[in-house]
């Protein structure tokens, strides 16, 4: 069972989230907010294991929530609901450890998989911002700047990115490659190396961005 905490100040996008969550058997509705500070109070007393909240909402915003989480060291992980497709949110979001980022206007679709997805553990960002995000780096300065860092990549290791695009955990690449989680976790340091990239995300962020290249 997946416990939750849902926040979101719009009353009737919020009766719909809760309806598709609900239609989950394994998903576990402990409490609703409808502002950042009744959220912030409810996760803190709840202890869910997911907390899915509206970027913008009255008081606390969920960039200032996470942070309180953070700075708690709670073990709740975080959903994003937006609006906003901006790179630079999406890129504060993942910097703060943010595991799930879904744009409202496929909240309702991507929503279950987004919950399945973060609860296991790895990323969820919803297509159309992966697309997006795509797009934009196609017509980047810096595009000849990555097909050279790319090219610097094993055979091997590029098909590790190409998973990592793809959002696959560590576990989940060993399987499909038929080699150890630790051998993935080799390789995973060598891009880093290879692609002169640090700190958390980084490679998700890079994958994305740049999966046209490889």
């Amino acid at each position: 069972m997946i416990n939750l905490v849902v926040a979101d100040d719009h009353p009737i996008f919020l009766a719909g989230l809760e309806k598709v969550l609900g239609s989950n058997k394994n998903f576990n509705l402990l409490e609703q907010a409808s502002s950042g500070d009744e959220a912030l109070e409810k996760i803190l007393s709840s202890k869910p294991d997911i907390a899915i909240l509206d970027l913008d909402m009255p008081g606390m915003n969920g960039f200032e929530i996470v942070k309180e989480l953070n700075k708690k060291n709670f073990s709740t992980k975080v959903i994003f609901l937006t609006m906003h497709s901006a790179h630079d949110l999406l890129d504060e979001a993942l910097r703060l450890k943010v595991m799930g980022y879904v744009l409202k206007e496929t909240a309702l679709l991507d929503i279950i998989n987004a919950v399945e997805t973060v609860y296991k553990g790895e990323h969820f960002i919803s297509a159309a911002l992966s697309e997006d995000i795509i797009s934009h780096s196609s017509f980047s300065s810096a595009a000849n700047e990555v097909k050279l860092l790319i090219e610097k990549l094993s055979p091997a290791e590029k098909k590790i990115l190409r998973q990592i695009a793809n959002q696959k955990s560590t576990k989940e690449i060993a399987g499909l490659m038929f080699i150890s989680y630790r051998t993935v976790e080799k390789h995973r340091s060598n891009i880093c190396d290879k692609l002169n990239i640090s700190g958390n995300n980084a490679l998700l962020k890079f994958a994305l961005e740049n999966k046209d290249y490889f």
